[in-house]
């Protein structure tokens, strides 16, 4: 066989394989213990299924169910993957079966192969299952936790790492997990891919996510086995095969917190934090004027179990009103941490002068004990009224305030009054005129061009073509919204359709025959310089593998879409258009 004939064979084969639609079932675990739970995937490739049922599941409790969809792009052909997840807990012992799920799949009704699951006693180790469909062999997923053994509100970074000795293009996990016992902050990563080597071999490691995950309980909490789906790249940059690795189960012991010193007026916090005390504008007011002031926790800590601290004013002397509270959360060394400020509003009752020293109270979980923080002291001098009914205004406005902000229904007015009602201009014959007058001009515009087309006096390839650069820039401007938004995945797709719409327009070929070897022979007839077409085709690349890698750097990003910008740039420029972007 003539080698040319070959390489096309092993470069199309991938695309073709990509295309069968298939509806299958799997389980992270061939046997489970009736303590441990069970993963089942039922999972459609290449298809769009409706009416999907699930089996009756008998013998087991569902926990928890997930939604995952996945396309692949990679300029020739597209392969699409829909799983559906569910969490079981076996209820007795023995030999399982699970059902067949079915679906319209495409218009055609499929079913899954039954499962055969063999559940243990409880306390026994469950095997996983060694199936080749499900294990993607020469790799594996790892759940690693910084702690195993905690108190309540300690914070706990989850990583799920990827150890592969193939190259391969990652799924996002997109879904934020549920996990009982635990609140759950995600943690902003900027990892590349690493090489380590472990027990002697060689393998690349990524982590591909990372959690901050906070216990809310005391006991033996479990973080349940998670799967994610990988795609196997050929040697050609085709998705060849979608399979799935699973992590284990972990375990982490929480503790409680030692009642032992444990002061009253603990605020709650867990971890490591520091706090400060803003006084208001000025440090002399009123009786009944209000007085403002704020207080700042910075640190490392589930904030939102952050009570605002007492100020330990007496009643009689300040009026206190319901503290707001603000959260800013940041991702520093790798842990959650957080700028809570708290805005305190007092409305003095008696002159005098009084000191305001608050007390802020947390566990430190690096010394095991309680930690007392004075973040200063706020003198306040109070001064007699002049007029009572003046005021009791600042007074009157915040309890107005605070009534209203907790009322339905806004009182009615029961007076008013009326006046002569000029003519408007809404509604007016000059209203109309100037309403309707756009539309014709355009509406002549559309039909002239329309005429002059018709005549042939326009070439409508050479004006897609003037238009492309134009046409690229409106896509972009939709992938910078994305950008701002920090939405990786719609922002690489916005980019990639831009690019491959551009070039389609640029080149008069339509979409269904572009690849990336013909816009490199076509950019190159054009006269276009071998170093911008190496740009475009390698910004393609990028794309794609952000979309399959679930790239959420806002570095990254901005860099994709400079690049954009300056290739489409560089090949107007190198085509001697007028650079219209």
């Amino acid at each position: 066989m003539n080698i040319k004939y070959l390489i096309l064979i092993l470069a199309i084969f991938p695309v073709w394989l990509g295309a069968q639609v298939s509806f299958k079932a799997s389980a992270n675990v061939k046997s489970v213990s009736l303590s441990d739970r069970l993963v089942v995937s039922f999972t459609v490739t290449n298809g769009r299924a409706t009416s999907f049922q699930a089996p009756s599941f008998k013998g087991f409790s569902v926990l928890g169910r997930e939604e995952r969809n996945f396309t692949n792009t990679n300029g020739r052909a597209t392969e699409m993957v829909y799983t559906k997840k569910y969490t079981l807990k076996p209820q007795r012992v023995g030999k399982q079966t699970i059902g067949a799920a079915t679906a319209i799949v495409n218009g055609k009704k499929m079913k899954t192969r039954p499962l055969k699951v063999d559940v243990l006693p409880a306390g026994k180790k469950s095997v996983s299952k060694p199936s080749p469909s499900n294990i993607a062999e020469g790799m594996t997923l790892s759940a690693e936790v910084s702690d195993k053994e905690v108190v309540v509100g300690q914070e706990v970074v989850l990583d799920f790492k990827l150890y592969s000795d193939r190259q391969v293009a990652l799924f996002k996990l997109d879904t934020l997990p549920q996990y009982p016992g635990f609140d759950i902050r995600e943690l902003k990563l900027n990892d590349d891919w690493k090489r380590e080597q472990v027990k002697g071999k060689s393998y690349q490691t990524k982590v591909l996510r990372r959690l901050a995950l906070f216990p809310k309980e005391t006991g033996a909490l479990e973080i349940p086995a998670t799967i994610m789906p990988v795609c196997l790249r050929t040697f050609f940059g085709n998705c060849a095969e979608a399979k799935e690795v699973t992590s284990k189960v972990v375990k982490v012991k929480v503790n409680p917190l030692p009642e032992e010193n444990k002061p009253a007026n603990f605020s709650g916090a867990v971890g490591k934090y520091t706090v400060k005390l803003i006084p208001g504008n000025t440090n002399v007011v009123a009786i009944n004027e209000p007085y403002t002031l704020e207080m700042a926790i910075n640190g490392f800590g589930n904030m939102a179990t952050v009570q605002p601290p007492d100020l330990g004013l007496s009643p009689n002397d300040f009026k206190l009103y319901e503290p707001k509270a603000s959260d800013e959360a940041r991702t520093v060394g790798g842990k959650a941490y957080h700028i809570k400020k708290i805005e305190y509003v007092l409305l003095p009752q008696r002159a005098g002068r009084f000191a305001i020293s608050p007390e802020f109270i947390y566990f430190d979980t690096e010394s095991k004990d309680y930690v007392k923080l004075r973040p200063g002291t706020v003198q306040l001098q109070v001064t007699a009224a002049n007029a009572a009914s003046e005021n009791m205004e600042g007074e009157d406005a915040i309890e107005e305030e605070y009534r209203l902000k907790n009322q339905d229904v806004l009182p009615i007015k029961t007076a008013t009054t009326l006046r002569t009602r000029k003519p408007s201009f809404f509604g007016s014959t000059a209203f109309w005129g100037l309403l309707i007058l756009p539309v014709l001009l355009f509406g002549g515009a559309i039909g002239y061009r329309q005429i002059q087309i018709k005549r042939g006096n326009i070439d409508v390839s050479l004006l897609k073509s003037q238009r492309a650069g134009k046409v690229a820039q409106e896509r972009l401007s939709v992938a910078k919204s994305h950008l701002d938004s920090n939405k990786s995945r719609e922002f690489y797709d916005e980019v990639f359709q831009s690019l491959w719409g551009y070039v389609g327009d640029k080149l008069g070929i339509p979409l269904s025959e572009l690849s990336k070897e013909n816009v490199r022979e076509q950019l190159a007839a054009k006269g276009i310089s071998s170093s911008h077409s190496e740009r475009f085709l390698a910004l393609l690349n990028t794309c794609e593998m952000a979309l399959f890698a679930g790239m959420d750097n806002a570095s990254d990003m901005g860099k994709t879409y400079q690049e954009a910008v300056g290739v489409i740039i560089g090949i107007e420029e190198g085509e001697g258009s007028p650079i219209l972007i």
